[in-house]
């Protein structure tokens, strides 16, 4: 039997090229397909889910938590508290709440205490300090970057 011919090495690189498309190919396709069945099955899901009967709204018309609810509803006051029979862990989330609602009182004093950015002086405040802007800009008497290295710790030495 012959030697088959050595194959060269352009021939070498074209078959692989070719390899690699058809799988490239191959990916897409099945890429496609797992992308289309994947909306087939999240449509089927929700045609499913649409099929369930939904529990009612009010939570009077089932009996189990009406049943939950009468047995944490306290049969007499026998403690004697004066708290109405409400749960420590309540009063401990309500105190929480306090605190928090005055927080937001506080901080909502804060901002009506702060001047309105919409009136008049405001405006003119604005429009004076962009003036300054723009006239530092055309003659070159911007702010200068801040020093750093050498030249900040001779800054600081000298108290400038």
């Amino acid at each position: 039997m012959p030697k088959r011919p050595k194959p060269s090495k352009a021939e070498k690189l074209n078959r692989a090229i070719e390899r690699w498309q058809q799988k490239q190919e191959g990916a897409v396709i099945m890429l496609r397909k797992s992308a289309e069945m994947l909306a087939k099955l999240h449509r089927q899901r929700r045609r499913m889910l649409a099929t369930i009967p939904r529990p009612p709204r009010d939570l009077d018309q089932i009996p189990a938590v009406q049943e939950i609810i009468e047995a944490a509803m306290p049969t007499s006051a026998s403690k004697g508290d004066d708290d109405g029979g409400i749960p420590e862990f309540l009063r401990r989330g309500q105190a929480a709440q306090d605190a928090v609602d005055a927080e937001v009182d506080k901080a909502n004093r804060r901002l009506q205490a702060m001047a309105d950015p919409r009136t008049k002086e405001k405006r003119a405040e604005r429009r004076a300090v962009e003036r300054e802007k723009r006239e530092a800009d055309l003659r070159g008497k911007t702010r200068k970057m801040p020093l750093t290295g050498k030249a900040a710790l001779d800054a600081i030495k000298s108290g400038c």
